[in-house]
């Protein structure tokens, strides 16, 4: 049987990945018989267990335990990992590799020598994985699948429909350290029994919900406010208000418990993900950090619509803990953090659309606000970089029909148009200069120039369109390997495609059709500018995976 090189390339991973195992396993004395009892960690330094707690809430599938064991089985919290993982090329106290941590620094100029950013990093990265292979319907428990996934790589799990037998050790090893880290107080549990006779329990670490009652929007804040509720129709001005409420309380100094940034209490991530073209303005900065959060969170609505018939909850959980780690509604319902997070932002929803300078343009004027007790809502502010807000006058009497509204504040256009970038090469999705004889335009990748032919529009109707023409699969079909290019925009399915919040740019055609998510790759995984673009089953693998920029 003649193997493509792809084929080779991923079967030559697994037998590195499984021979890295062998190793892995004989480095930490782990047999089978040993399985049904908790092993002993080293105890957790105290500068990283509040790190270990704020990473932890990336995904609904981790714990501060499960981090920590899979933390101690990489490095035994030192600063270099243990030699197992040295020799697959692991680094710092989590074990990162440099593709793991090129895509999953948690901000910019981090430095893998930093604890608290590789294990930002290790959070995130294996969050992903929980989404790739839930995606993949993979089934079993999707963090012990994410822990094989991590050592082995997505395609070995998912050829073994479970966990692979080379994983076996490292996935029983770690969670045996987490059921010894769940006992931990520091991570919420109670060691009453270091000989490990005590019952195991994962302690869930749900982010605090702060219920503090609503204020009015802060006149210097106002008008960031109103340009952020006026980028999309489902991103509303009360939205915004409420979700900066519940987030910071309009604090735009706050370093939140989990990594958020001021006031829209911004992940670095998430910045650096949905924000970058912001160029050197911070998440810091509240002018520009309140309509860059209107712009996100149109994003995240944009991307979650496939999966949900009411994609905001989800994208307010996205932006909580981090794109890319909420697929579906079951995540949000299944975390009681984000569940009364998402509760408390639809409560102040319901307190902010009351009140009349957030009104949307065109929808009918709220009565005037006032609170339960009957009295205005409050004027206050926290303390600002800014001057401070005015005091709020009474509401006065409404005005008669006859008067010249106020002019609607400036908004920013949204965006329309987007580079699409590939992680490996860190070049663009374009079209090719000429048609070929039946009008179709190869897609391939090339440097970034900005040009017409690397900006493509996300259309509503599941087309993503270049140039007036539209991301096609050659001939309609859905064949591995089949070219990706554009043609004229025909409404049909083979023109469908979705960049999912995993990085993922997908035919929906061709994954209904084979039944799994099938991938917009890169050849081969080549970098060179001309590379041609062809369908091949999601991996996630760097010359898979895409962004908008």
């Amino acid at each position: 049987m003649r193997l493509t090189t792809s084929a080779r390339r991923v079967i030559a991973g697994v037998v590195l990945s499984a021979a890295a195992m062998c190793t892995m396993a004989a480095s930490v004395q782990f047999t089978a018989a040993e399985a049904a009892g908790m092993l002993q960690g080293s105890d957790v330094p105290a500068a990283d267990q509040q790190v270990i707690v704020a990473a932890a809430r990336s995904c609904p599938a981790l714990t501060p335990a499960r981090l920590a064991g899979q933390l101690m089985t990489a490095s035994q919290f030192k600063s270099e990992p243990v030699q197992a993982i040295t020799a697959t090329g692991g680094k710092g106290v989590a074990g990162l590799t440099d593709p793991v941590w090129r895509r999953w620094a948690p901000w910019p100029q981090a430095r893998l020598t930093d604890r608290g950013a590789s294990i930002h990093a290790l959070a995130r990265h294996m969050c992903q994985l929980v989404g790739q292979l839930r995606i993949a319907q993979v089934p079993g428990d999707p963090w012990r699948l994410a822990l094989a996934a991590h050592q082995l790589g997505v395609p070995a799990v998912q050829a073994a429909a479970g966990i692979p037998v080379a994983a076996d050790d490292y996935v029983a090893t770690v969670e045996r350290y987490a059921q010894w880290y769940a006992l931990d107080p520091a991570f919420g549990g109670a060691r009453v029994d270091p000989t490990g006779r005590a019952p195991y329990q994962v302690v869930a670490t749900p982010s605090p919900v702060e219920r503090t009652a609503a204020i009015a929007v802060p006149d210097v804040y106002l008008e960031a406010v109103l340009a952020a509720g006026n980028v999309c129709p489902t991103i509303t001005p009360a939205r915004i208000a409420a979700q900066i409420m519940a987030q910071s309380g309009f604090d735009p100094n706050l370093l939140g418990p989990t990594g958020g940034q001021g006031i829209a209490q911004f992940l670095p991530q998430v910045w650096v993900q949905y924000v970058q073209a912001a160029g050197t303005a911070t998440p810091w900065d509240a002018q520009v950090a309140i309509p860059a959060l209107g712009r996100t969170m149109c994003r995240l609505v944009e991307e979650l619509t496939p999966v949900s018939d009411d994609p905001y909850p989800l994208a307010l959980a996205a932006f909580h803990w981090g794109a890319g780690t909420i697929q579906t509604a079951g995540d949000v319902e299944d975390s009681a953090g984000l569940a009364g997070f998402t509760q408390l932002v639809r409560e102040h929803e319901t307190f902010y659309a009351d009140d009349r300078r957030l009104a949307v343009a065109g929808s009918p004027e709220p009565s005037p606000t006032v609170s339960p007790a009957g009295t205005p809502p409050p004027a206050a502010a926290p303390a600002t970089t800014g001057p401070p807000a005015a005091p709020k006058s009474p509401a006065p009497d409404p005005a008669p029909t006859t008067a010249v509204a106020k002019p609607k504040p400036s908004t920013p256009a949204p965006k329309t148009s987007w580079l699409i970038v590939n992680h490996k090469s860190n070049k663009c999705l374009t079209q090719h200069a000429r048609p070929d004889a039946t009008g179709n335009v190869a897609l391939t990748i090339a440097t970034c120039t900005g040009a017409a032919n690397q900006l493509w529009e996300f259309k509503s109707d599941k087309t993503i369109r270049a140039q007036g023409m539209c991301m096609d699969l050659e001939n309609g079909r859905t064949d591995e390997g089949i070219r990706i290019g554009t043609a004229k925009c025909n409404g049909t399915t083979a023109q469908h495609f979705y960049l999912n919040g995993a990085d993922d740019l997908t035919s929906l055609k061709a994954s209904e059709r084979h039944g799994k998510l099938m991938c917009v790759d890169v050849y081969d995984g080549q970098t060179a500018d001309g590379t041609r673009l062809v369908l091949w089953p999601c991996m996630g693998q760097p010359n898979q995976s895409w962004s908008r920029r």
